[in-house]
């Protein structure tokens, strides 16, 4: 088995791919392009190994915890997402994007998000002898409304970032995925307009301002729940569609 690129090499490659797609530079020829996809594409698979031991690790955690999760994922980003972040982030070096690997776990209640996150970061520290970094968008959301807490943590000396998200969260995240697959318009990443952009910002802080009425013991009930979500993703791709 070949060994994985080094960091070198991996940043080297994410240079050139960069100035391929945005064109600020002279081309790369076909031979060195070629190459640094090569990199790209194992420098990617070297986070398998990595990310199914931060599932088993954040596994671990819920169990301990005996948390109640719905669902617990973990994927490697797809190579063209990839890529779209190198062009979106032109500052960043390729080796440093902590989410080429990502595990998520999604809960009925907002108190099992703080307990899983406390666990976690205890016992990766145990592990790697420092702290993770924790990116609490619950308390300060981003400015599309996105809620959750991710951390940053390390695998076998590869990032791996962990999502927790509460079922209302992770239901805003679904829709945002919905409308942007269903239009073609990138909603994640802010397009769609401003009244598009305000909606998600409303949407996120109706929801949040449910679940604090609801209390951190109580999840949504399901009948509201399924009517809330097809109701705004009806709303939200109508709205993208009629941007374009």
């Amino acid at each position: 088995m070949p060994s994985p690129p080094t960091k070198s090499q991996v940043n080297k490659a994410g240079k050139i791919l960069r100035r391929h797609l945005t064109g600020t530079q002279p081309p790369p020829d076909r031979d060195r392009l070629g190459q640094a996809g090569r990199i790209l594409y194992a420098f990617r698979e070297a986070h398998q190994n990595p990310l199914v031991s931060a599932r088993t690790g954040l596994a671990s955690c819920i169990r301990s915890e005996q948390a109640t999760a719905l669902l617990l994922t973990q994927r490697l980003k797809r190579l063209e997402t990839i890529l779209d972040k190198l062009v979106r982030e032109p500052t960043m070096a390729l080796d440093r994007m902590h989410d080429i690997g990502g595990c998520r776990a999604v809960f009925l209640h907002q108190t099992d998000v703080g307990k899983i996150a406390i666990r976690f970061t205890r016992n990766s520290r145990i592990r790697n002898g420092w702290p993770d970094r924790i990116i609490d968008y619950i308390t300060a959301p981003r400015p599309s409304g996105y809620r959750a807490v991710h951390i940053h943590t390390q695998y076998q000396g590869r990032f791996i970032e962990v999502q927790l998200r509460t079922v209302l969260q992770h239901a805003w995240a679904i829709i945002v995925e919905a409308a942007t697959s269903a239009t073609g318009v990138d909603v994640k990443n802010g397009a769609g307009g401003d009244e598009t952009q305000r909606y998600l910002t409303q949407l996120s802080t109706r929801w949040a301002a449910h679940e604090a009425r609801l209390g951190p013991t109580t999840s949504p009930d399901p009948d509201w729940l399924y009517a809330a979500l097809e109701t705004a993703a009806e709303d939200l791709i109508t709205l993208v569609a009629g941007t374009g």
